[in-house]
């Protein structure tokens, strides 16, 4: 078996393993709803199913407050980019809400929750 054979043994197994994880097998914590979303949104663009996913991943009970305002954020952010507003704010609210007591770092995706407090007319929450 030669270097080439090996590599393509070697990239369809990975190609195996990544439609598994990301196709059938089911999630059972955070990071596998995540990864799924992710895949979803990023890869297949098919934001409402990231959404869907994101949505049952609220449900599992071993979510800390961190993961369900992490997870709330991602969905505000897909409503934020197809312009449901109103919606996006409800989630951002629910994640500020419970994160309101935890130390959080900066990320410049916040830009996008001021903007979309702005654009559902709640100017005074976006500041």
């Amino acid at each position: 078996m030669d270097v080439h054979q090996l590599l393509g043994i070697l990239g369809f197994s990975l190609v195996l393993w990544w439609m598994y994880k990301g196709f059938l097998k089911q999630p059972t914590s955070y990071n596998d709803y995540i990864d799924r979303a992710t895949l979803y949104d990023a890869v297949l663009l098919n934001k409402n199913k990231a959404k869907d996913i994101l949505k049952d991943a609220l449900t599992l009970q071993s979510l800390s407050n961190i993961e369900k305002a992490s997870i709330n954020l991602e969905i505000g952010f897909i409503e934020f980019k197809q312009m449901e507003y109103e919606s996006a704010v409800t989630y951002f609210d629910t994640a500020f809400e419970l994160i309101s007591q935890e130390k959080f770092l900066y990320n410049k995706k916040y830009i996008d929750v001021i903007k979309a407090y702005i654009y559902a007319h709640q100017k005074e929450k976006s500041n």
